[in-house]
């Protein structure tokens, strides 16, 4: 991401979780077991991590985006379902919603997912990483969620094989996109890091 904030003007921050670990949901990465972080707020950590670098950098505070892949991508979800400042879009690789989720944001959401990935299977249901709850959601159904939040119209669909590309515009400049590879692990893919800049770099919220 260094050379990609170079060129594109932008401020990259790496937070840390503690231990390695997201407080992201039903586990917490780093093999720890369900209720071990209970009470770390990531949530919170991240909220204040953006208000200093809104403070020191002087960021635009209507351009601000989360990506991640796997405990990172959970996170990033996390935070657009329960962050109190404005997001404008994230970019989770390999990531889902297993968490609370009843007053999401309006933003922008591009998920890139692997057909083989066993960890946040497509189709949801059982995971084989270590603690993760044995029921998750289908990526369709997380993303359905914020198809109808956004308001967003029919998708419209491209294959530049081995990747399948499903954009859905949404009033406000908004889309949801997502990238299925076929063949793909539980990885951060070649393409990731562009694909989400590029994702981001129009993106505003209110």
């Amino acid at each position: 991401w260094d050379p990609r904030a170079e060129s594109g003007g932008f401020v990259a921050a790496f937070p840390d979780g503690v231990n390695r670990g997201w407080n992201w949901g039903g586990c917490c990465g780093n093999g720890q077991k369900p209720g071990e972080r209970d009470e770390i707020d990531d949530v919170k950590f991240l909220s204040a991590l953006v208000a200093e670098i809104e403070t020191t950098d002087h960021v635009d505070p209507h351009r601000i985006f989360f990506t991640g892949i796997s405990a990172g991508g959970n996170m990033s979800f996390r935070m657009a379902c329960q962050a109190q400042f404005p997001i404008a879009a994230i970019g989770a690789d390999a990531g889902t919603v297993d968490t609370p989720c009843d007053k999401p944001q309006k933003l922008s959401v591009l998920s890139i997912n692997g057909t083989e990935d066993t960890r946040i299977p497509i189709a949801g249901g059982k995971s084989t990483g270590p603690y993760v709850r044995d029921i998750l959601p289908s990526i369709p159904s997380v993303l359905d969620k914020w198809r109808a939040l956004d308001n967003c119209g029919a998708g419209v669909v491209t294959k530049a094989p081995p990747v399948t590309t499903t954009i859905n515009t949404c009033p406000d400049g908004r889309a949801i996109q997502w990238m299925v590879v076929d063949g793909g692990g539980h990885q951060w893919f070649s393409f990731a890091t562009d694909g989400i800049w590029q994702f981001f770099s129009d993106k505003r919220s209110p």
